[in-house]
């Protein structure tokens, strides 16, 4: 019975490499100034782990849209950003966790488990840590190669911060001690089996929006998120002209056939000359598409923004830009529910497919 298992642990392991390789092998090479690569080993955590699992074995697959950065340490201003990142690829940075954290409480004689990261976002702050996680869990039989769906887990975990000591791993390790209590009922229906390969690959095959496998969009208004991710603005002939009763806001314009034009009032962003604004209280709020992300232009390093705010300096001119470096480097704070209530963190991004805020 033990060979078998080891057998079976070692066969997934070859899938899962073959699977991931490429992942792997193209994934972008992160920066050492201004990151700080996390380290998640069992020495430095205090991991309540029950005395048996009812697992013989766990692995773990990455299918989250960028894998090579966890999230943002931020504070009141963006000025000293630091991104949070794995000190090595993240699929073996969290196997390798998992493996000297869990395999000495298996059963061998219990379900293998395959967890499939959909989504890890991570965000420090001073006085406290939140980690999304957002995953699918498989199960099959010891002696099994066929998976079926266990069931998923999609929560937020926030931790409060008393000290400078970092929780990131400790709230990284409370997020997996989650997908522990994910299992299939004895009362549900039996579901049709698939592979590991298939289980992975079925998870991983997120069809990126038109707006997001190019970069040549639309100029003009986009009226929703919807508009936005087919790159069909609205409102093709715009006119963007200060607000001179508020500084450092604009107005939005139709440019009608008669020429005369037409105030909007609501839009979910505007395109011009191939850089990205979300629209925001008269604010135009710079974004940009990275790879199959959408992030505030803040967030990135200066050298590698697409958008450097140039139409927004060029409208407003340099009496009214003069605020704006503060409001491109302002954090924008949203409530984030959790399991205990709601918390607060900053946005850094846009969610792919709602257009909302995210940390």
């Amino acid at each position: 019975m033990i060979l078998n298992t080891l057998v079976m642990r070692f066969i997934n392991w070859i899938i899962l490499i073959m699977v991931l390789l490429p992942s792997v092998v193209n994934a972008q090479q992160l920066s050492d100034e201004n990151t700080r690569k996390i380290v998640l080993s069992p020495q430095s955590l205090k991991t309540a782990v029950s005395p048996r699992l009812n697992v013989s074995d766990i692995v773990i697959a990455i299918a989250t849209t960028d894998t090579t950065k966890l999230g943002y340490e931020v504070a009141t201003t963006l000025n000293d950003i630091v991104t949070l990142a794995p000190d090595t690829t993240m699929t073996l940075w969290l196997n390798q966790y998992v493996k000297s954290v869990y395999s000495n409480y298996y059963s061998p004689t219990a379900m293998r488990s395959l967890w499939v990261i959909h989504s890890l976002r991570l965000q420090q702050s001073a006085d406290r840590c939140l980690v999304k996680l957002k995953a699918n869990v498989y199960q099959a039989e010891v002696k099994s190669a066929q998976y079926e769906t266990a069931g998923e887990m999609d929560t937020v975990i926030i931790m409060e911060r008393h000290g400078k000591d970092s929780l990131v791993a400790t709230c990284i390790a409370e997020a997996l001690n989650c997908l522990l209590t994910v299992r299939k009922g004895n009362n549900e229906t039996e579901q049709q089996k698939i592979s590991m390969t298939n289980a992975i690959q079925s998870t991983n095959n997120f069809v990126p929006a038109p707006a997001l496998r190019t970069d040549n969009l639309n100029d003009g208004i986009y009226s929703s998120f919807n508009e936005f991710r087919a790159n069909q603005p609205g409102i093709r002939q715009t006119i963007i002209l200060p607000d001179d009763k508020h500084p450092g806001k604009v107005k939005l314009y139709e440019q009608q056939t008669d020429s005369s034009r037409h105030e909007i009032n609501n839009c979910w962003a505007v395109v011009v000359q191939q850089e990205i604004y979300i629209y925001q209280n008269g604010r135009l709020l710079p974004i940009e598409h990275k790879g199959q992300s959408i992030m505030l232009s803040a967030y990135l390093h200066p050298s590698e923004r697409r958008n450097q705010a140039i139409y927004w300096r060029k409208v407003l001119g340099e009496q009214y830009a003069e605020g704006m470096p503060a409001f491109i480097e302002q954090v924008y704070s949203l409530d984030v529910s959790c399991d205990n209530g709601l918390g607060l963190a900053a946005a850094t991004g846009i969610d792919v497919n709602t257009g909302q805020f995210i940390f």
